[in-house]
């Protein structure tokens, strides 16, 4: 599956390559028949671009090679800026489309490669520009390239900022998707992504509610009971892999178990359970100066191997509804109790 980045870069490719198709052709005709200064290999590797972003068109189309296409056009929409450059005269202004090069960098390669890329291809572009004018005595110019450079680094400058701000944008969303802003454990998205991927891995699916949440919110306020969940995450994550530990909201977890789980541990079964249940009720919690002993009611689903995500959910919920309903502290497992705290 594509993230918003990729999706982005098909987008901008897409756009370039019809854009450029449609201007690559009557360039060639132009360099090959109209212009003064007449260029018939510009005019060649201008058709053969019209040819490649044909192509391309058609294996974006059915996503196919998006990150090849990328890198070929990077190189090939370069050479022919330089080229260009190369093969006309100073006098005709071809090399104000290198311009549009940190663009298309910031674009389709991201802020990490770009401005390696954009300053690289200034040095080369000076380079050249530099030369024609001591070559052919075209002080004229002189001015022309200087105002050229700095427009070139302040679209560079724009570029960077945008796409570091737009990455930066991306990355937040996909934390807040994959991670709880409270705890900072991972979020129903995350569990539900797991299971329809990776829930070969797992031999249990265990959903915790904690008991009488809403007294505590009542007695002590919301902030002290969001201190609480948070401290019950940090004491849950002492005891079993975070990357296996979710947050469902309004007091409920999820943990995953491995079906070797904490393979240098000797706990099985419900001694497993039992381990993350102590780390939680052995000690309290500070709310407000008072100590309060919190416990969990629980229930545990087998993970089977053609078991679906929602049953393996609703039987999970199923057990913790009789768990709450025998009384704190019970977990139980195949609608039967379990333990009992």
């Amino acid at each position: 599956m594509m993230n918003s980045n990729d999706v982005m870069k098909k987008q901008v490719l897409k756009g370039l390559c019809t854009g450029l198709a449609i201007v690559a052709l009557p360039l060639a005709v132009g360099n090959a028949f109209f212009f003064d200064n007449k260029s018939y290999l510009l005019a060649f590797i201008e058709c053969l671009y019209f040819i490649v972003a044909l192509y391309s068109l058609y294996d974006i189309r059915n996503d196919r090679n998006i990150a090849l296409h990328i890198y070929l056009h990077v190189f090939i929409i370069a050479f022919i800026m330089f080229f260009g450059e190369i093969v006309k005269p100073i006098d005709e202004g071809v090399y104000i489309w290198s311009t549009a090069a940190p663009l298309l960098f910031y674009l389709l390669l991201g802020s990490s490669n770009a401005f390696i890329y954009s300053i690289l291809f200034l040095f080369i572009q000076i380079g050249s520009l530099l030369f024609e004018i001591a070559l052919h005595d075209k002080n004229q110019f002189f001015v022309s390239v200087l105002n050229f450079i700095c427009t070139y680094l302040v679209i560079t400058a724009i570029s960077r900022k945008f796409e570091m701000e737009r990455e930066a944008a991306q990355n937040h969303i996909q934390y807040l998707g994959a991670y709880d802003p409270l705890t900072g454990a991972l979020s129903r998205n995350s569990l539900i992504k797991e299971m329809n991927e990776h829930s070969e891995r797992y031999s249990s699916f265990v959903m915790f509610n904690i008991d009488d949440l809403s007294h505590y919110t009542k007695k002590y306020g919301y902030k002290e009971s969001d201190k609480m969940i948070k401290e019950i995450t940090r004491r849950l994550a002492n005891t079993i892999d975070k990357e296996c530990l979710y947050y469902l909201g309004s007091g409920k977890f999820v943990a995953l178990f491995f079906t070797y789980y904490m393979a240098e541990s000797s706990y099985h079964g419900c001694q497993q359970l039992n381990d993350m249940l102590s780390s939680i009720s052995s000690d309290p919690f500070s709310m407000r100066s008072n100590q309060e002993f919190i416990t969990f009611s629980a229930g545990i689903t087998e993970i089977t191997k053609f078991a679906t995500i929602e049953s393996i959910w609703s039987d999970a919920e199923d057990n913790v509804t009789l768990a709450q309903m025998d009384g704190v502290g019970c977990v139980f497992k195949n609608n039967k109790l379990f333990i009992k705290s």
